[in-house]
């Protein structure tokens, strides 16, 4: 009469609740990690270079985060604080809309880069980046741009050399 299997399944209510187990609640102190570069294989390496308290940092982020201080900040006219900020306009409709166009747009930059002339690419410690953070400053024009006197004066070298 009643004979119940190990296997059968069993339908879990209010009643008849499943075991419970904590979960541990962990640590306190989260390890602060780099990427490094082993010396011997050229392997990037997860080294461990600290440790950071995380309950401390979330104590930290207590205060501007209570209704009370964002409801204060805003009566004594703080507009940042219920998080609206001023818009920003601008055109970027040709901005990549993918990780994949992105890449693609970094590998012509690349690209373009290598085809520049040696002097040009030494102008610019020989990276991609820094040509074209320097040229979208606007102070790489500068470095780009010959003064009429010298090119003359290069001109003249290289015809006296022959």
């Amino acid at each position: 009469m009643g004979k119940t299997t190990l296997n059968a399944p069993r339908f879990y209510s209010r009643l008849n609740l499943p075991e419970r187990k904590p979960s541990p609640a962990g640590s306190e102190w989260a390890e602060k990690c780099v990427i490094d570069v082993d010396s011997e294989t050229g392997a990037k390496v997860l080294k461990i270079v600290g440790r950071e308290n995380i309950y401390e940092k979330i104590q930290e982020c207590l205060e501007p985060t209570k209704i009370e201080n964002i409801i204060r900040r805003f009566e004594e006219g703080d507009p940042t604080a219920l998080g609206h900020e001023s818009g920003i306009y601008a055109d970027i409709s040709d901005m990549p809309t993918n990780i994949i166009e992105a890449q693609k747009r970094i590998q012509d930059v690349q690209a373009k880069f290598a085809s520049l002339p040696i002097d040009i690419k030494e102008k610019f410690g020989n990276d991609p980046t820094v040509f074209m953070a320097e040229i979208l400053s606007g102070e790489g024009l500068q470095k780009l741009k010959k003064e009429p006197e010298t090119a003359v004066q290069e001109e003249i070298k290289d015809e006296q050399k022959q």
